[in-house]
């Protein structure tokens, strides 16, 4: 299955509106730019976000992506209305099977039950990502271009490693992804992998120390540095101790032309 579209859903704030803060249209513009298709949909209430959810599910997107405002009890909606997480998860159980979910919403992911449920489904989402932290409008949105665009260019885990690295080097804050990789079996817990900007970093900094000691002054000035991929997927730091499990082969992404 080619990850070959993204489906972004937004409900903006009423200050938002004002404030004309968005972040669907310029992660729409950057995909143009990556030829990779999206969609956009704008929803103001929690009953057009349920009939979005249905068009995407027929849509043949790969990626949804919600964009909302958030706490530990659920999202919520322009006009004020929300909705619980086990509601989301009932919403879109069954309608994401396989595919990936991005949500960026000021509720960090670890205070939602939203994981926990799709622990329990026959249909779980292939991944799930989202900040453990809350962020600014600007840190949020910088954190997901960067992610984007890394994964327009490889799908792999070292594709969001070296994003997280990238995105320390232009924020004051740190950003933090979880990716669940939810069991074949039922009721198995997920496997959490955790990834922080700043650890990500330090680990570009150190894999250019010990492969050139001279190098490491650039590294630590801020010189672009990759990690090596084949010692990065095979645990090859030795502070890092992110362990990849993948359910199965994860959808190979296809550039595709509009």
């Amino acid at each position: 299955m080619a990850l070959n579209s993204v489906f972004i859903i937004e409900s903006e704030g009423a200050g938002d509106l004002v404030d004309r803060r968005t972040e669907g249209e310029g992660l729409q513009r950057l995909l143009s730019l990556c030829n990779r298709k999206s969609t956009l949909r704008k929803v103001t209430t929690r009953q057009e976000f349920e009939r979005e959810i249905n068009i995407f599910a027929a849509s043949g997107c790969n990626i949804l992506h919600l964009s909302c405002h958030g706490n530990e009890a659920g999202i919520g909606f322009t006009d004020g209305s929300t909705m619980t997480w086990a509601q989301l998860f009932a919403v879109l159980d069954g309608n994401i099977s396989d595919k990936y979910l991005f949500l960026s919403s000021c509720a960090p992911m670890s205070n939602s039950r939203l994981i926990d449920l799709f622990g329990t489904s026959d249909r779980p989402p292939f991944l799930i990502a989202g900040s453990t932290q809350s962020l600014t409008w600007r840190d949020a949105f910088v954190a997901w271009t960067l992610l984007y665009n890394a994964l327009s260019c490889k799908e792999t885990p070292l594709a969001i490693r070296n994003a997280l690295a990238a995105y320390h080097l232009v924020s004051d804050g740190d950003f933090r992804v979880q990716i669940w990789a939810l069991s074949d079996k039922k009721g198995e817990p997920p496997i959490c992998l955790g990834w922080s900007a700043a650890d990500e970093y330090q680990a570009v900094v150190q894999s250019a120390s010990l492969n050139d000691p001279q190098s490491s002054n650039s590294a630590a000035d801020g010189s672009a540095t990759e990690i090596d991929e084949e010692s990065s997927e095979e645990g090859g730091h030795e502070n890092d101790n992110v362990v990849v499990h993948r359910r199965r082969n994860p959808p190979a992404i296809a550039n595709s032309e509009h």
